[in-house]
């Protein structure tokens, strides 16, 4: 049994990664970078799992800070949206992880980069049925998490000078874009991916950003008028 680390503010995605691996595996999470400082200040692990965006900090930025003191580690860096292909060419990385993750190839990139014996491309009976009540959960709260995106986008329009509100639809967008694909909403995914990315082409093509901003948020707009995130 080995020891993971899974650093994601993204409780859904926490719980996959929980559901997949567990039992055969000890898997420690925490929501922000600070906490992931104290947790192996105090202990050691087999293998991180590092998300891109977190709250507190950039996860590549965590991974070079990680390297020189642990050169040995494995690490799995996962995100949503890479902004710098060029940086994670030269991440000190083991592996990569594009959002939305499907539990089996999780299973696999994990099993790799822990050089277990072999490798299992499917899931037990157990996991299927609790990643089925995940699912159930995470399409009951789809709606209110699509709402508070559609509302920041609102609140930057009025004050699109705010840097703050950026940061707010930027964390907003990353959180449903990495995980919804998981659960089967791979349009509401791609949706709240071309949100971040509009976010980020506000810098420098405002009417670009904006345009994609906005035809995303029709998007998911038509998704929740649509009834879809209440079925299963």
């Amino acid at each position: 049994m080995a020891t993971l680390l899974v650093i994601d503010d993204d409780v859904y995605f926490r719980r996959v990664v929980t559901t997949c691996l567990h039992p055969r595996h000890e898997i420690l999470q925490v929501s922000c970078l600070k906490d992931a400082d104290t947790l192996l200040r105090d202990r050691g692990v087999d293998l991180l799992v590092v998300d891109g965006l977190l709250p507190d900090g950039d996860g590549q930025d965590f991974i070079e800070c990680f390297r020189q003191r642990d050169t040995r580690t494995p690490i799995l860096f996962i995100s949503a949206f890479l902004k710098n292909h060029l940086a994670l060419a030269r991440l000190p990385r083991t592996g990569t992880l594009h959002k939305p993750v499907l539990p089996v190839d999780l299973v696999m990139k994990v099993e790799s980069a822990l050089r277990a014996a072999g490798v299992e491309s499917s899931l037990s009976r157990q996991a299927q049925g609790e990643l089925e009540a995940l699912r159930e959960a995470y399409t009951a709260e789809l709606p209110e998490q699509l709402g508070g995106i559609a509302l920041a986008v609102h609140q930057l329009r009025v004050a699109p000078s705010s840097a703050a509100l950026r940061g707010v639809v930027r964390r907003r967008a990353h959180r449903v874009a990495g995980t919804a694909g998981s659960f089967g909403y791979d349009d509401i995914g791609d949706a709240c991916a071309r949100i971040e990315q509009g976010v980020f082409s506000l810098a420098h093509d405002e009417r670009s950003g904006w345009r994609e901003i906005e035809e995303a948020v029709s998007r998911i707009a038509a998704f929740t008028s649509s009834g879809r995130a209440a079925a299963v």
